[in-house]
């Protein structure tokens, strides 16, 4: 979680109670009804084509965010990292466990 993101209501958004925390926009939902329409015949929340979960397919925008939160970049990623790019590379945050 961001620092601003509680700040800017971001938690909320993001909650299971999904519904309730967007009853204070509804007046803008209703207001464009073309979109809204438009957004839940194309399957509501769209996926991330360029991530793809091996044997499900593209990612689910809404999964993001706990899928950020699991992972974690290992000394083999760093090593595959090194394999595929021979420029620069600077690690930030590392931290020993």
């Amino acid at each position: 979680m961001r620092e601003g993101d509680p700040r800017n209501g971001m938690d909320e958004r993001a909650s299971f109670g999904i519904i309730f925390s967007k009853i204070p926009y509804l007046p803008q939902i209703l207001s464009r009804s073309g979109w809204s329409a438009s957004f839940v015949l194309d399957g509501g929340v769209p996926k991330l084509e360029n991530i793809v979960v091996p044997g499900q397919g593209p990612m689910p925008l809404i999964d993001v965010t706990a899928s950020l939160g699991k992972s974690a970049v290992t000394w083999t990623d760093l090593r595959w990292i090194r394999e595929s790019w021979k420029g620069p590379i600077i690690i930030k945050g590392l931290s020993a466990c």
